[in-house]
């Protein structure tokens, strides 16, 4: 699964035939079931979200319990 916001995002890596089953929809509300995912991974996000503990309890909400989600920021971003 690949979870993209911006449908013309989605539309540019189907044309580009970006290998994944794209589904649109939010990072604080992931349109997936509890428990579905046993690894998440985020890159380049985290600066569009206001509130990092929704997300990680989100993030958490679909992981398997014990496994962990792995997210890539810019260092500009830590800094």
């Amino acid at each position: 699964m690949a979870l993209e916001y911006s449908a013309g995002m989605i539309a540019q890596a189907r044309a580009k035939d970006a290998p994944g089953a794209w589904v649109r929809g939010s990072a604080l509300d992931l349109p997936f079931a509890d428990d579905a995912f046993g690894f998440l991974y985020g890159a380049y996000f985290l600066h569009h979200i206001a509130n990092l503990g929704d997300l990680f309890r989100e993030c958490a909400r679909v992981l398997h319990a014990g496994v962990a989600a792995f997210i890539t920021v810019p260092e500009e971003f830590i800094h």
